[in-house]
């Protein structure tokens, strides 16, 4: 649902069941009664009523709902092209585009949203924590060599050590607060001269 509401550009929803996705992890074992639902942080009865409805059935009626509209489905689609939101994505769509192709073929694109098409499937395929590991040794390994004493620390899932990365962000920094600045050029062109 967070997914559905952010290509439609509907922030508000997205982030209401971001908060609850939240909380509910937070929980010790699952919900196993609407009220518990209900009195989770951000929650409202509507809110409760679609945990319920998850808890009881395994699947939420208004999700199969936006999965089955042609509209919310393409937006989505869109919106995963890196480089296009949800204002680009539903631009595309009101100019008469459905398919990655129409966008290949017809759209104008900006260079990012080409190479976003051109690596469509592997920019949504994750890949093994274990990997993501790596590509952080890689970035750390350069960054050293050209700054001694500078900090790279991989963020986000890779950090929380899910089992899966979607992507890899590294932070880059130096204990000095300064040293680290104007490295960003000079670590992409190390890690392309080297072609990683």
């Amino acid at each position: 649902m967070v997914k559905t509401y952010e290509s439609t550009s509907d922030k508000w929803r997205a982030y209401g069941y971001q908060k609850a996705i939240q909380a509910l992890r937070k929980l010790p074992k699952p919900i196993s009664s609407w009220q518990e639902a209900k009195a989770l942080p951000g929650v409202g009865t509507r809110l409760a009523d679609k945990i319920w409805e998850i808890a009881e059935s395994g699947e939420l009626r208004k999700l199969n709902e936006f999965r089955s509209s042609d509209e919310v489905r393409v937006m989505e689609m869109f919106g995963n092209v890196w480089g296009a939101g949800a204002h680009t994505s539903r631009t595309w769509y009101q100019q008469g585009f459905r398919t990655l192709d129409d966008l290949r073929t017809k759209a104008n694109l900006t260079h990012q949203q080409k190479i976003g098409l051109k690596h469509y499937a592997d920019i949504l395929d994750r890949m093994p924590w274990s990997e993501a590991g790596e590509i952080e040794a890689v970035v750390r390994t350069a960054a050293e060599s050209l700054l001694p004493g500078v900090i790279s620390q991989a963020c986000g899932s890779y950090r929380r050590k899910k089992a899966t990365c979607g992507d890899v962000d590294v932070l880059v920094t130096h204990p000095d607060g300064k040293s680290h600045r104007g490295i960003f050029g000079k670590l992409l062109n190390k890690l392309r001269e080297e072609g990683t």
